[in-house]
């Protein structure tokens, strides 16, 4: 009898230096996804043990880019050298093994209580969002600090970002959820992306008669962060512009990265550059001040 799973090509694929919540760190997960992605009905082994620094937040983008590649190329994924992986413990801590692996045996418990754990959320589970995002972020113990205003808020900007997400941006994959405490850096970053349309593609609709409509990916952030929304008749546009009032006001930071382009707001300044390549999906990361 043929073992099937011998007789499938197996790919290596070894991540290197740093993955930071920055612009390098998230081309490198890109880069990750473009080079697999011209892949189909493989095995692709995964090697951390190369990677000195890998900032868990990540781990949203990177398990969205692995479910993307088992649900449109069947590829199967396998984790090398884990017992020499210096990431392996904070991977294991947050779900990230557990999830691409689908296999329990790959979790142990948070004793140090500093992950945000990876989640999925679509419109099949949103009261599983509304309870992920008050039990295991806005009530994290890195956020102790907050205010019993600034959590509501926080909250509230959060569900009208899932709320987009999952009316206007069509992922097929939902949106994916991780953060991770920073105690030394007095840090807490969370992440939230999606691999659906993008802001472009919506707000360019919706402003087609203004007297001066959106065209790029750029105007097109600086548009949502206005408080500005696609929706008709309704209320919106509160969510990334709640964030950002929060950032001016606590000194945190955060970024976009839609389409072409990457903004980030920090030290009170909007910075934005330009994405060699035009990304699908939207990543929305927060940098708390603790």
């Amino acid at each position: 009898m043929v073992n099937v799973l011998e007789s499938i090509e197996v790919i290596n694929y070894s991540f290197w230096g740093d993955i930071k919540t920055s612009m390098i760190g998230y081309e490198s997960l890109l880069q990750f996804f473009t080079i697999c992605n011209q892949h189909k009905n493989k095995i692709i082994k995964l090697d951390f043990s190369k990677l000195k620094w890998f900032d868990a937040n990540m781990s949203a983008n990177l398990i969205l880019y692995c479910n993307t590649l088992k649900k449109e190329n069947n590829i199967k994924f396998e984790i090398d050298a884990i017992g020499s992986c210096a990431v392996a413990d904070v991977l294991l801590r947050n779900n990230f093994f557990k999830m691409v692996m689908d296999d329990e045996g790959f979790r142990v418990d948070d004793i140090n209580e500093s992950t945000i754990s990876l989640g999925n959320f679509d419109n099949s589970n949103s009261d599983d969002f509304v309870n992920y995002i008050e039990a295991n972020f806005i009530n994290h113990r890195s956020l102790s600090n907050l205010s019993v205003d600034q959590k509501i808020n926080l909250s509230n900007n959060y569900f009208e970002i899932f709320d987009n997400i999952d009316t206007h941006a069509n992922s097929s994959i939902g949106c994916y959820v991780c953060g991770q405490m920073y105690p030394r850096k007095n840090l807490t970053k969370f992440t939230i992306v999606d691999h659906g349309d993008g802001f472009l593609g919506k707000i360019a609709i919706r402003t087609q008669n203004d007297d001066v409509p959106i065209m790029c990916s750029k105007d097109a952030i600086l548009w949502a962060l206005s408080g500005n929304t696609t929706k008709i008749g309704e209320p919106g546009g509160t969510g990334l512009s709640g964030v950002l009032k929060y950032c001016y006001e606590s000194g945190s930071s955060m970024q976009i990265i839609s389409g072409d382009s990457f903004f980030e707001f920090v030290d009170n300044k909007k910075i934005f550059r330009k994405i060699n390549n035009n990304i699908k999906g939207t990543t929305i990361n927060l940098i708390l001040k603790n």
